[in-house]
């Protein structure tokens, strides 16, 4: 028994490690969490505005979850996956909960901002937007839906041949 607590006694600050080392993994997989999601797969962006629904990736609502979060998180919009089979050409606009009907204006309190397609023939690039300011906003006018819907613009006109579509859109939440 005596060597039984001399083997363990050895190896507790090896196990410290390990499970300090797991906890930290841990706590860096806390500091961001989607709230919501595409779900529908790879998206076509052509000459019209497309519109994505995020669902949300608990059981609250997107909506009721971005309510309930505190009001130092900071928030990001991901755009993912960006793919085009040549130069795009293009450059597209975004807006977050776009009223039915509204013209897309970038003066309009749901615009997020714009990307492009640059280098994307690999499918690997991302473009992400900080929308922290834009969801207090939409918070405290009661502007923000449940499903919140993310509405993107081409600015101008694609090559034909370009074939531009994204793979996911989320909102993220990031402890700062």
């Amino acid at each position: 028994m005596t060597q039984f607590f001399k083997t363990l006694e050895a190896a507790v600050p090896a196990l410290l490690i390990v499970a300090a080392a797991s906890m930290m993994s841990q706590a860096v997989a806390a500091d961001s969490m989607t709230i919501a999601e595409s779900r529908e797969g790879a998206a076509l962006i052509g000459d019209r505005p497309v519109s994505v629904t995020l669902a949300p990736t608990s059981p609250v609502s997107p909506g009721g979850l971005l309510r309930a979060l505190p009001p130092d998180e900071r928030l990001y919009l991901t755009i993912e996956k960006l793919h085009a089979e040549g130069p795009v050409e293009a450059t597209y606009e975004v807006y977050l909960d776009l009223p039915a009907g509204a013209a897309p204006n970038r003066s309009s309190p749901n615009y997020v901002g714009d990307f492009n397609f640059f280098d994307a023939e690999s499918g690997r690039r991302n473009v992400s937007f900080n929308i922290t300011k834009l969801m207090m906003t939409l918070r405290s006018t009661a502007a923000l839906s449940d499903s919140p819907k993310v509405t993107i613009v081409p600015n101008g006109q694609a090559a034909p041949d370009a074939q531009p579509n994204i793979g996911r859109v989320a909102i993220v939440a990031a402890s700062r």
